[in-house]
């Protein structure tokens, strides 16, 4: 486990094995926003461009098709195949129920290695963007997304204090985060009360979330909590455990 949490200005409260790597899962999805948006602030996106939705997509290693486990599928994609969707409907659906069709629909207008420079411009040292979601050619190649709970945090305080790309953008990805549905780790530990901007990750004995986090007294922070090798019941019972404390010592009375 790791476990890190910091206020905006980059000061650490918790530093828990933060540098340590782990499988990103859909915590990279977070990545794949800030390119887009950067790549909208350079006049070469339209957030209002049409893409066709299809289920198909192809390996970053051997130009293979493949498409997403069907467990893993956005079936209201999935449904809309043949479709025309928004770029900006598809970065919603990416983010706020962690879509993987769209994830990989709005990676195909982008370059990987536009993900990758972003976020190590920010400071991510240690995080590795390489390949699409479910693309098990190129995973068993040896090419794995990995973060740490250090890089999350930063990645997130830098679209809070509008480093990330524009401001008019870093606060529109603000908004979209803060409308996450997947509020099971962090956000709900928290107080009712208690806005939020998250996103997490997820997939067998690994869980991963990271949210911006506003007390109503006290500064506003960031917290990211990566797990691995526990079961899903005991991965969120983690997170949540250690959301309170920090929450507690940081945010003010429970």
């Amino acid at each position: 486990m790791a476990d890190v949490c910091a206020d905006l200005t980059g000061r650490i409260r918790i530093a828990e094995r933060p540098d340590l790597r782990f499988y990103a899962a859909s915590t990279m999805k977070v990545a794949v926003l800030i390119a887009l948006f950067r790549r909208y602030d350079a006049g070469l996106l339209d957030l209002e461009r049409p893409v066709r939705v299809t289920s198909t997509f192809t390996s970053v290693h051997d130009g293979s098709p493949f498409a997403i486990d069907a467990d893993d599928v956005d079936e209201a994609l999935t449904a809309a195949a043949t479709e025309d969707w928004s770029v900006r409907a598809l970065i919603e659906r990416m983010i706020t129920v962690s879509s993987n069709n769209a994830t990989n629909l709005v990676l195909d207008l982008l370059d990987l290695a536009e993900v990758q420079a972003a976020v190590t411009e920010l400071g991510a040292a240690n995080t590795v963007i390489v390949r699409p979601i479910g693309d098990r050619v190129a995973a068993a190649a040896g090419l794995q997304n990995l973060i740490t709970a250090r890089d999350l945090v930063t990645i997130m305080t830098a679209i809070a204090t509008e480093r990330a790309a524009s401001p008019a953008s870093c606060r529109e990805m603000l908004a979209i985060l803060t409308r996450q549905r997947h509020r099971e780790g962090i956000a709900d530990a928290l107080p009712a009360d208690v806005p939020s901007a998250s996103k997490g990750g997820w997939v067998t004995r690994l869980r991963h979330d990271v949210a911006l986090i506003w007390p109503p007294t006290g500064d506003p922070y960031c917290h990211a909590i990566c797990t691995r090798g526990l079961d899903d019941p005991e991965a969120l019972r983690t997170i949540q455990d250690r959301t309170a404390a920090a929450y507690a010592t940081y945010g003010g009375p429970v």
